[in-house]
């Protein structure tokens, strides 16, 4: 559950000249305690062409407002309200008006679903984040948990994270027991390595609670055996099957799962089906598997488009769209196209990255390593996005990051020892090669990211 907290007034303008598309805002802000019926809202106007706005009606919904002689209404079911445009002096004016909203920390299972997917934790805004930490509630110390450990968004967010699980935990919030299964699992925690027994224990507690997150991730495990869960497909199927017949418009992500099962079942068109439902239920994570479908069959515009439209909703994993193009396709290209195609794969990349996905980093970090696809050779560059890749769980990050830590002209004792910790990360996020002994001329490591 959102609510409203200020109503932004952006006058935002700009100069006609011809090749000149930059355009400029003065922004006033109202914060909702200072609004009410009757007040008039004075902002900052530089073309001195828009009218007063008054308040007509304030409401936990939103706002009635008075300008010229009509009246307009704003609402968190409808936040944005283009209110007028003119303009003088060569110059365009627009008049805009939004609700900003932050997230209501209140202890309930509505609250905690926000938190469930890297997605859903890549779309709070900064009013979000500043509620969750502005908030004693052990509800939102767990959240602000969620968001340091999916995003990484500071140097040191694993080590706060687990911090702010250990305190839900100890409140007990069903959902922080299933983080701290996870950090426990992948080595994460603050001793560094893997403890598959807590992770057990962590997991069944958080089960037994009643964690959301927990019981959809533990049949995710059971699809395929992982994590030390029972493979049982045929259970976790029918499972899936009764929850949805119950209520189709339940948690999206369990129509992942349910085509997660259909799929190692064999069922491919059941598995497609499944998660082309899931996409219209709003289920982000259904665009990756229908692409992960659509390569597999080398349905390559069936996969693009897939991808493309993964993009656009926010699925980290689809920015990995033409990470790997072979080097003979890229240069094939002419000399315009590839500036271009370079340029949005890297733009592509960095977003994935912003928006959680680890191998991102590791796309990022070998072209950089190796001047592919247009990059150009930059080790300060790449050492920086694959310590985010690193960071965010990402296996190959990790191992390349070590490769390059040993094999600089410049390596330190310091470098190698970090080398080997990052070796050993790689090997608890499933490199099962990571930690044999490290050769001078190794291959830059490039494989299909999609398979």
């Amino acid at each position: 559950m959102r609510q409203w907290t200020r109503l932004i007034i952006d006058v935002d303008y700009h100069p006609c000249d011809s090749g000149n598309s930059t355009w400029y805002c003065e922004r006033t802000a109202f914060p909702k305690s200072d609004l009410c019926a009757g007040k008039v809202l004075s902002y900052e106007d530089p073309g001195g062409l828009f009218g007063g706005i008054r308040v007509d009606s304030v409401s936990e919904d939103g706002l009635v407002l008075s300008y010229g002689t009509k009246l307009y209404s704003i609402s968190m079911e409808h936040p944005n309200l283009p209110l007028d445009k003119d303009g003088r002096d060569y110059t365009e004016f627009e008049l805009n008006l939004f609700l900003e909203s932050a997230i209501v920390v209140e202890d309930t299972p509505d609250f905690y679903r926000q938190f469930l997917t890297r997605d859903l934790v890549a779309s709070l805004c900064s009013s979000d984040i500043q509620a969750l930490k502005a908030s004693d509630a052990p509800c939102a110390r767990y959240a602000l948990g969620r968001w340091h450990y999916v995003l990484v968004p500071e140097e040191d967010s694993c080590a706060q994270a687990e911090k702010l699980f250990r305190e839900a935990a100890d409140a007990g919030v069903a959902d922080a027991f299933y983080a701290l299964s996870m950090m426990n699992w992948l080595g994460d925690t603050s001793e560094g390595l893997e403890n598959v027994s807590e992770m057990v224990r962590l997991r069944n507690e958080a089960l037994s609670r009643g964690s959301l997150l927990a019981t959809l991730r533990y049949a995710e495990d059971r699809v395929d055996g992982g994590a030390e869960a029972p493979e049982e497909p045929a259970v976790v199927r029918d499972e899936a099957t009764r929850i949805l017949q119950a209520d189709p418009d339940t948690v999206p992500e369990w129509y992942t799962v349910l085509g997660l099962a259909y799929k190692a079942l064999g069922e491919r068109d059941r598995a497609k089906e499944t998660f082309e439902a899931g996409i219209v239920h709003g289920s982000v994570n259904c665009y990756k598997q229908l692409a992960s479908m659509a390569l597999v069959d080398d349905d390559k515009v069936q996969f693009r488009e897939w991808m493309e439209k993964g993009m656009a909703h926010g699925c980290a994993w689809c920015f990995l769209l033409d990470a790997d193009m072979p080097d003979e396709e890229y240069e094939a290209l002419p000399a315009r196209g590839r500036y271009a195609t370079s340029s949005r794969i890297r733009r592509q990349l960095e977003q994935g990255l912003r928006l959680g996905e680890g191998l991102c980093g590791y796309y990022l970090g070998l072209n950089y390593i190796y001047g592919l696809l247009g990059f150009g050779i930059d080790l300060s560059e790449a050492e920086r996005v694959l310590r985010k890749g690193a960071a965010l769980g990402n296996g190959d990050s990790c191992l390349l990051l070590a490769r390059l830590q040993e094999n600089r002209e410049d390596s330190t004792p310091e470098m190698k020892e970090e080398a080997a910790r990052m070796r050993q990360k790689a090997y608890n996020y499933g490199i099962e090669d990571a930690l044999e002994e490290p050769e001078q001329d190794e291959d830059d490591g490039r494989w299909d990211a999609y398979v």
